[in-house]
């Protein structure tokens, strides 16, 4: 790895309770160079976050349980947008449901389904803002 790839390299939590999805992001954040881990549910992304520095978090909205919208929101009772960027991902479309995502704490939203290169610019663009 050069030097510039190291700087570029950062840690990704990827919260999603399909596997299948929490997979491509996986293999399309890791394909950018980003170290990625995973959490299954709301409830293990925050359990992770306590003791785990991460770069960024991307974020399903709609799991069973603890939603992403309120992943979000416990997350921002903590860490500042700037600290700690979320991509909240979501299958929902109208812009009310975009606008709760950005309104739950998220700094950007992507819809599913989405290009894998919208994902990792997207993902670039919050890590250079930090």
């Amino acid at each position: 790895m050069t030097n510039a790839e190291s700087r570029n390299r950062a840690r990704v939590l990827v919260v999603d309770d399909d596997d299948d999805v929490a997979h491509l992001f996986t293999l399309y954040l890791q394909a950018a160079g980003h170290e990625v881990v995973r959490a299954s549910c709301g409830a293990d992304a925050l359990a992770f976050l306590q003791d785990n520095p991460i770069d960024l978090m991307l974020l399903d909205m709609n799991m069973p349980g603890m939603t992403g919208f309120e992943v979000a929101e416990r997350v921002r009772e903590v860490w500042p947008p700037a600290k700690l960027p979320i991509v909240g991902v979501t299958a929902l479309g109208t812009d009310e449901d975009k606008m709760r995502c950005l309104a739950s704490g998220c700094n950007e939203f992507i819809t599913k389904p989405f290009a894998p290169q919208t994902l990792t610019s997207k993902v670039a663009h919050h890590l250079s803002n930090r």
